[in-house]
């Protein structure tokens, strides 16, 4: 296997290989998917979703996440864009008391085996420059990037809306091989992999004070 190098410096100083490779101007902020804006309405997010990807109604699925309460609305694509063409399912996430938009994963998923090493290196030669091209330079890391068994995260930002609540965005790659070597993560095509490479683009408007549910004492 011919694994990709993703990260050449240490794991917990990615913050600041950010903040010495950017000089554009403008902050990247995390403000939503496209249209769709953190603190939306629901009708509001299902808008701007047939406006993004030309779809309708039907073609948005509604549902709850059984674990905390939030309600979600999924719609699946072909391809984000000609550089990302792979079957996508971008999911909404909406607050479970505030019924507003707080966060979207996009999920870019790549079946073919014979199309998933050059999928997994325009992931980590193309789209993680991508992101850090746009300044990040107000970005920080807090500890290290968690790196499990056949996933990795490849690029994961905080951008702080307050100290008190930041905001972040996660890039990150599972069902490949991956490899750790004191400060490199290496990762590849998993030999005999049958399950799909999934690339996960992740926005989230507050890393702290989650508007999710709880199971309280007297519930049960």
């Amino acid at each position: 296997m011919r694994f990709l190098n993703i990260l050449k410096t240490p794991l917990c100083a990615v913050a600041m290989y950010m903040v010495a490779t950017v000089s554009m101007a403008a902050p990247y902020v995390i403000e939503g998917f496209r249209s769709a804006k953190f603190g939306m309405s629901k009708n509001q997010v299902i808008s701007s979703i047939k406006t993004d990807f030309n779809v309708q109604d039907n073609d948005i699925l509604r549902d709850i996440n059984a674990e905390d309460g939030t309600d979600l609305l999924i719609v699946e694509q072909p391809g984000l864009s000609v550089f990302l063409n792979n079957p996508t399912t971008i999911t909404y996430t909406f607050g479970h008391k505030s019924k507003q938009l707080m966060a979207v994963n996009v999920a870019i998923i790549s079946n073919d085996a014979d199309t998933q090493q050059g999928f997994l290196k325009m992931a980590v030669e193309t789209l993680v420059p991508f992101f850090r091209q746009n300044d990040l330079s107000g970005y920080r890391v807090i500890g290290n990037l968690p790196v499990e068994e056949r996933n990795a995260v490849v690029l994961f930002g905080l951008l702080p809306k307050s100290e008190e609540y930041p905001q972040a965005l996660e890039i990150s790659l599972s069902n490949v091989a991956v490899q750790q070597q004191e400060n490199q993560v290496f990762v590849d095509v998993e030999s005999g992999n049958k399950d799909p490479v999934v690339l996960r683009i992740s926005y989230l408007q507050s890393l702290q004070n989650m508007d999710v549910g709880e199971i309280k004492k007297d519930d049960f």
